[in-house]
């Protein structure tokens, strides 16, 4: 049931001011995504694309909804906005936050840009019979000369097929047929299993604290000031250099801490960094204790203690050094590197841990299904069957839900084997089992979308070894094998096609970012339902709210990257901008730097030919380890491992969480038993918040620094 004893009322304004910020933060996120490193929104030292990405949540994830709950606060007396309008204007931001990036609808964007940039004759014929969906006509260089050099008014009418087709695509597949994922998910993670969702937290604060009972707002409080201040003062190695690195020199680089990892102190390949940014220790405050004190114990025991086993047993090969932290991430070639035995394992295991971990959260995900089967049922019969009171509370019809996600579906796979062509037009069957089933809702969706909900954005899906796998697994196969619906022959024009709408590139053209496309679709929109909860919103609100903000969104974010782009000229970016690089990913990096050859030295060598026995035996041993973790949690309550946690540490997470995760148990255990949880609310929770706030105005403060040397020509 819903946690409010007082109805408040839901004016029209809640809407329109939701729609107006969502255009603003749009534009102002599109305008700054324009002249940073491959899309993103900060200019801070940090040496690798994967490692920005989880530098920039505050940005999305606090300062937009503190900004709207700051302006509530003050024009209180003017009952501008009451508790339930403020947080369906949060929440309309909330599920935007991914749009206007590069991990969002920009690289859409960027693709077609970075094509026609190199001018790749493969690229180009292979994307000729869908150049509509691209832009411009390819044959009519001039039509994308001003894109490149800036200084010319935008050619509309080449590019309104583009708009057309991208913003369907990408409404319908990432947002829409995920939404109502997380409203088949809803009852059951936020009512009955009532998972944490930490992230939302932070916003139930800000919009209590603007909107309460009382007088006086408690937004603003010294604990919540010192907070913000003490972090701009830590982070200042990080964001001093991004204002301008002619004046403040990079003196440090990814973490504020030792990495002591290339020194090879032990001959156990042991992760050794040493990181304590006030920002990701206040993050993690949010977090249960039970649940960060699991994920310490499962992390240590999996990075410290056991690769000691390993490498004495043999199974590993001894650790020489030279590898930074954040370089055992990226593949099962590239971790085990230093040793054939290591590569082995990697390609058994899914890099380090990333099948086992897999293993895990699909017994965490499937487990439930048997234990809240009289839910499940429910859920399943209403295709047919009605039920009044149990559907009292939720967002729409769960028949109408049923029927909106297959229409959807079936747009989305049509429009995907339009683009692809006659590579995918042969293996529809494959394609929507093998990959939008499996990799893209399940592994890429529901599995990452159930780690948010329990450790928040303290995580890293990305470079887990367990995305990277399933990328691996069909992107190889489908490349190479004679036999599979996907291969391209011998003809290097067939491989580009495939390239760039197979299944390794993540249909259409979101590269292997399916585990913030489709799990932020569903996250995003179930996070937004627990502040409702929270709050006393009906979830119907919210629903409607996000099918007002998604499209506002996408559409404003391809219209103002061409604008800007047209306006300032692509080639005018930053000089650490790579235009042929990673902005290209998605749908022509690979024929950009020679597709042919590139599919011969690298995907056909290492091409998959099945599942090996011990990637099977990982698999299935990861899945009944998280049984049992399951049922000794039940079972016993004080029992320390939770199988999410472990889930976390094997697969959904990096070195650099380890120390701030380690940081905020200690702190949050210390002041919940010395001064109680009403310690931890008025003093510890407002300064948490503050340091989040601060993190995300240093990198809009940044962001537009890197705008602003961008235009005037200083690299």
């Amino acid at each position: 049931m819903l946690k409010t004893e007082i109805a408040l009322r839901v004016r029209p304004r809640a809407y329109i001011v939701g729609a107006i910020a969502v255009a603003l933060v749009t534009i102002n996120t599109t305008f700054i995504a324009m002249f940073t490193d491959a899309g993103q929104l900060w200019t801070w030292p940090i040496s690798g694309l994967w490692m920005q990405m989880y530098f920039y949540w505050p940005l999305f994830a606090f300062l937009w909804p503190f900004i709207l709950s700051a302006v509530a606060a003050i024009l209180r007396s003017r009952n501008f906005l009451n508790s339930w309008e403020l947080a369906i204007v949060v929440c309309m931001l909330w599920v935007t936050w991914l749009i206007p990036s590069w991990f969002g609808a920009l690289s859409l964007f960027c693709g077609p840009a970075s094509g026609m940039a190199v001018g790749d004759e493969r690229w180009i014929e292979a994307v000729r019979p869908v150049n509509v969906i691209y832009g411009p006509s390819f044959d009519d260089l001039t039509l994308w000369k001003g894109l490149f050099i800036g200084g010319s008014p935008v050619p509309w009418n080449e590019w309104f097929g583009f708009i057309i087709f991208n913003t369907i695509w990408v409404i319908v597949s990432m947002y829409g047929f995920m939404a109502l994922i997380a409203n088949l998910l809803r009852k059951q993670w936020i009512e009955i299993e009532a998972l944490p969702f930490p992230n939302a937290l932070p916003l139930i604060y800000m919009i209590k604290s603007s909107c309460g009972e009382e007088n006086k707002p408690k937004l603003f409080n010294k604990w919540l000031c010192l907070g913000f201040l003490i972090t701009v003062i830590q982070l200042s190695p990080l964001w001093l250099p991004g204002l301008d690195p002619a004046v403040f020199p990079v003196t440090v680089t990814d973490v504020l801490g030792p990495d002591l990892s290339p020194l090879g102190l032990v001959p156990y390949f042991i992760p050794m960094v040493f990181n304590f940014e006030i920002h990701w220790i206040s993050m993690g405050l949010f977090i249960p204790v039970r649940m960060l004190l699991s994920f310490v114990i499962s992390w240590f025991i999996a990075f410290w203690i056991l690769p000691i086993v390993w490498t004495t047993i043999g199974v590993w090969d001894v650790y020489k050094g030279g590898l930074k932290w954040n370089e055992w991430v990226w593949t099962p070639g590239g971790w085990g590197a230093w040793g054939p035995v290591s590569s082995r394992w990697a390609e058994d295991f899914g890099a380090i841990y990333g099948l086992p971990g897999l293993g895990i959260m699909l017994a965490v995900l499937i487990i439930p299904l048997f234990k809240f089967r009289g839910t499940i049922k429910i859920v399943l019969s209403s295709i047919w069957k009605k039920y009044p009171d149990f559907e009292k509370d939720e967002p729409i019809s769960l028949r109408l839900t049923w029927l909106l996600l297959i229409v959807m579906f079936v747009i989305w796979l049509i429009l995907t084997v339009w683009a692809g062509g006659p590579v995918l037009a042969k293996a529809v069957v494959p394609f929507t089992i093998f990959y939008g089933f499996l990799n893209l809702i399940l592994i890429g969706g529901i599995s990452i979308a159930r780690a948010y909900a329990d450790y928040g954005r303290c995580l890293c899906p990305y470079n887990d070894g367990m995305i990277i796998w399933t990328n691996h697994v069909w992107g190889h196969w489908y490349l190479t094998e004679t036999w599979s619906p996907w291969y391209g022959g011998d003809d290097p024009v067939a491989y580009t096609r495939a390239l760039i709408f197979g299944p390794w590139e993540e249909p259409y053209g979101y590269s292997s970012n399916s585990h913030l496309g489709p799990s932020m679709g569903i996250y995003s929109l179930l996070e937004s339902y627990k502040v409702a909860h929270e709050v006393g919103v009906h979830p119907k609100y919210i629903f409607k709210a996000y099918w007002i903000a998604i499209p506002i969104s996408v559409i404003l974010t391809f219209v103002f990257a061409l604008q800007f782009s047209y306006m300032f000229g692509l080639q005018a970016k930053a000089a650490h901008f790579n235009i042929t690089g990673w902005p290209a990913v998605g749908t022509s990096s690979w024929p950009v730097t020679g597709a042919y050859s590139e599919v011969n030295k690298y995907a056909i060598p290492q091409a998959w030919k099945g599942p090996t026995i011990g990637s099977i035996i990982s698999l299935m041993v990861g899945f009944i380890i998280g049984v049992v973790l399951y049922y000794l949690s039940i079972k016993y309550p004080s029992w320390p491992i939770n199988p999410v946690s472990m889930a976390i540490a094997l697969a959904y997470s990096s070195p650099h969480w380890f120390t701030p995760l380690l940081m905020a148990f200690i702190i949050k255990y210390l002041v919940i038993h010395i001064g109680g949880l009403k310690l931890f609310e008025e003093k510890v929770q407002p300064f948490a918040v503050g340091s989040l706030v601060a993190a995300g105005f240093l990198y809009l403060l940044t962001g537009y620094a890197t705008a602003y040397r961008a235009i005037v020509g200083i690299g």
